[in-house]
């Protein structure tokens, strides 16, 4: 099933989005969201779900659209948006071709969490991600929403050694980029075992995003990666999570 309607803004970022990244030999792949066959893969909580509560699903056989051949979402209710612990809103995500993080338009205020998590089902064994030092940030684009969310990024290494961005601001649609050094942690980019995406999402907000890869960044556009990620420090909606 397809999960919530909502009105989309089509945003012209992905040339710009190609021309740093997919077109660049330093770019590597982490998902493109190509549905599995048959597709789509699905993660919904409906109403009425208890805060903690969560759904989970995993593709497998998705190389080479998807580093590690696997995808594994996890959605979780975070926050019912009153002093109950139960939520009458729900929310849903869905990988068709693109990634949808959907709450539907009557539901009452809730919040939610959905991880993608890139790992081979039992790691990717050491993949360097910076593809010998060309690419220097993760990059991804916002093709479509309503309403700002948050996100984070997590990387393991083979050492078990992480690094984290802490929840940054997505106030609307276009590119992303988010440097390799304004992570915080110790983990080795040169020897990567698991990529995990965090996004934070509260209703009415509905988004899509897509291609996720690591990218060279010239260093006018570091310059400016490096101002929105100062304005999104600035704009983190709670100082929890930030681990």
């Amino acid at each position: 099933m397809r999960l919530g309607n909502f009105m989309r803004t089509t945003a012209l970022a992905g040339a710009a989005f190609g021309a740093l990244g997919a077109g660049s030999a330093h770019a590597l792949l982490i998902d493109d969201f190509s549905k599995p066959d048959p597709g789509p893969q699905e993660v919904e909580l409906p109403s009425n779900s208890a805060v903690g509560t969560t759904d989970t699903n995993t593709a497998t056989g998705l190389s080479p659209n998807v580093i590690g051949g696997e995808r594994d979402l996890e959605l979780e209710i975070t926050n019912s948006g009153s002093s109950s612990s139960t939520t009458v809103g729900a929310a849903g995500a869905s990988v068709d071709d693109d990634l949808s993080f959907t709450f539907p338009t009557s539901a009452d205020p809730v919040e939610a969490t959905l991880k993608i998590t890139w790992d081979g089902g039992t790691g990717l064994g050491g993949v360097d991600i910076t593809e010998g030092g060309g690419a220097t940030a993760f990059s991804s684009e916002v093709i479509a929403t309503d309403a700002a969310f948050d996100f984070k990024l997590d990387v393991t290494d083979t050492s078990s050694n992480t690094s984290t961005s802490g929840f940054l601001n997505v106030p609307g649609i276009g590119m992303q980029t988010l440097s390799f050094g304004a992570f915080t942690g110790s983990a080795n980019f040169t020897s990567v075992d698991s990529i995990t995406l965090t996004l934070r999402g509260q209703s009415p907000a509905d988004f899509q995003i897509d291609n996720v890869q690591t990218v060279p960044v010239p260093a006018t556009l570091g310059l400016l990666g490096a101002g929105l990620i100062g304005l999104g420090v600035l704009s983190r909606r709670r100082s929890t999570g930030q681990a």
